[in-house]
């Protein structure tokens, strides 16, 4: 990317990480008061959806906007912009008057490979674009384009294995050995978020869960990172109830997903589980049994561990999002023994 007038200004997280907060002037010949920031700031905020779309229009490249938001998620940049308003950069394009989001300290990508296409955005522009049936819809025939015609993994991967003799060759044999080691893991990565995007792209939209009495129940639940010489299955309680038992292995961090979409509201996830002879992980900070959403900042329930019996488990969150896709997870993370969930008794209660 180039940009043929380069008076702009240049931004830079600086005391602030967003467009309405303090952000570094890096260089330019714009307004030193930051009202080409401040445009932008009240355009991703105005009030009236009908009018949001047309005033972002104004002051940013739409367009290239789009693109890299549907990259930084796509490469999982949970360090980035939209997930975390960090390491990013941004120019004000004199020429035709509009900003350029830059990324930049990509140091941190293709973590989890089922990082949802539409998670929370934490970046002030990324929620006013995703606020917008329009952005949204923009942002999904996006992600698709460009997983079709630039996401390509064979070719990502092919590019770490034709810089892998480079580097290792600069480096001491203990070094060389853990970079070969860490840049296997990488394509590892790689390849799994794409198959993460490809089983994502293919389903259909989500609709907004929708609630009767203030309660809903969640389907389509998926198994993830099943437990490595353990077991996971669906079977009967002894009260004949549906329920998934998952049986831990030496390092087990298994979760049973369901992914919805909710509107702005207070919420409360909850079910029942018990535990046999569940011993912690040791290391990390959850540990055991527990439901837990992923809204904002991951919240979980209380952790049941050793042998409890069925235990109602409960936690509250928020969405402030006009809309969001959230996770449901019921969880154990464990070194020994099982947990059950009673799939009957998971649901969604909408709160006043």
């Amino acid at each position: 990317m180039h940009f043929r007038d380069i008076r702009g200004n240049l931004y830079d997280t600086g005391p602030g990480h967003d467009v309405n907060e303090e952000l570094a002037r890096d260089r330019g010949e714009g307004p030193a008061d930051r009202a080409d920031l401040k445009a932008l700031a009240d355009a991703a905020q105005e009030p009236d959806l009908n009018r949001r779309w047309q005033r972002l229009g104004q002051v940013l490249d739409l367009n290239r906007f789009l693109s890299f938001m549907a990259m930084e998620v796509m490469a999982g940049h949970r360090d980035g912009y939209c997930l975390a308003k960090n390491n990013f950069r941004l120019y004000f394009d004199p020429e035709p008057g509009r900003f350029v989001f830059l990324p930049h300290g990509m140091d941190n990508l293709f973590g989890r490979a089922d990082l949802p296409l539409r998670p929370h955005m934490a970046g002030l522009v990324a929620q006013g674009v995703m606020e917008l049936p329009e952005g949204r819809r923009l942002y999904r025939e996006r992600a698709g384009f460009l997983y079709t015609n630039v996401f390509k993994p064979e070719l990502l991967i092919r590019s770490v294995e034709e810089w892998a003799p480079r580097l290792e060759a600069v480096l001491e044999p203990a070094p060389a050995r853990e970079l070969a080691r860490q840049l296997g893991l990488l394509k590892e990565r790689i390849g799994a978020r794409a198959a993460g995007l490809a089983r994502q792209l293919s389903q259909p939209e989500l609709k907004p869960m929708t609630f009767e009495n203030s309660t809903a129940r969640p389907g389509g639940w998926r198994i993830v990172d099943a437990p490595d010489k353990g077991r996971f299955e669906q079977l009967k309680t002894a009260e004949g109830r549906a329920a998934v038992r998952i049986q831990a292995g030496p390092v087990t961090s298994t979760t049973w997903r369901s992914r919805v979409l909710l509107t702005t509201g207070h919420y409360r996830f909850e079910g029942k589980a018990r535990t046999e002879g569940v011993k912690p992980l040791p290391f990390g900070r959850n540990h055991g049994a527990a439901l837990r959403v992923t809204a904002g900042k991951a919240r979980a329930s209380a952790r049941l561990n050793g042998d409890a019996p069925w235990t109602t488990l409960t936690l509250e969150f928020e969405v402030t999002a006009t809309e969001a896709e959230v996770e449901l997870i019921c969880e154990l993370r464990a070194s020994q023994g099982e947990a059950w969930f009673d799939i009957e008794s998971l649901k969604l209660v909408r709160l006043p």
